[in-house]
């Protein structure tokens, strides 16, 4: 949140409010007519994709839209609902998106699946932890035999565009702890109920 309102800021936009609630007491209403009264015209939403859809379903009622951005991740399947109202002003952000899979990091991690028997359940969730594995294997190997906790990290912070293939590539470093530091923008298509992507990998300035 802090990093959001400081970007803001720094693109001059001065009329920021943040607004929290309770959880389990999301009172969507409310929160609508608060934005409505106020000419919210860009809202950064961090709450749950149920709650964000009520929001949205709210919002219409008082016949008043604003650019909504949120978490992907986040998001969950629910935003594919969203009024008709927020056409072309729903963005979403993603750590990574299918065009980031290479023909051989597909192979090898349906290679691995199979090789131990596991269902692709979840494959968003299982691809992030086949490169987390795959980047701590990578460490292990060159730190070599003599490991510490200590030898690992120095390892580790060497990385620079290290490639998974099924990520974005990845850098560490002594002040850099998050691989990928960034992220990709989509937009809701709602008559095709798909995502579009609008950017290109983008890293905060």
């Amino acid at each position: 949140m802090g990093e959001i309102e400081g970007q803001a800021r720094r693109y001059g936009w001065n009329s920021i409010a943040r607004i929290g609630y309770p959880k389990g007491r999301f009172e969507a209403g409310a929160i609508a007519g608060r934005l409505q009264g106020g000419g919210a015209d860009f809202i950064f939403f961090f709450g749950s994709g149920v709650e964000g859809i009520r929001l949205l379903k709210e919002a219409e009622k008082f016949n008043w839209t604003s650019n909504f951005f949120l978490s992907g991740p986040l998001a969950g399947k629910e935003i594919i609902d969203a009024p008709l109202s927020f056409n072309g002003k729903i963005f979403l952000s993603y750590p990574t998106l299918p065009s980031d899979l290479t023909r051989e990091g597909v192979i090898e991690f349906r290679s691995f699946l199979e090789r131990h028997k596991l269902i692709p359940r979840h494959p968003a969730a299982q691809i992030s932890a086949y490169c987390a594995a795959k980047i701590l294997a990578e460490g292990l190997k060159i730190a070599g035999k003599d490991l510490s906790r200590e030898k690992l990290v120095d390892v580790l912070e060497g990385f620079y565009n290290f490639d998974t293939g099924l990520i974005p590539r990845i850098t560490y470093g002594p002040n850099r702890r998050i691989g990928a530091l960034g992220a990709y923008i989509v937009s809701l298509d709602h008559e095709k109920k798909s995502f579009i992507p609008v950017s290109g990998w983008l890293t905060p300035e």
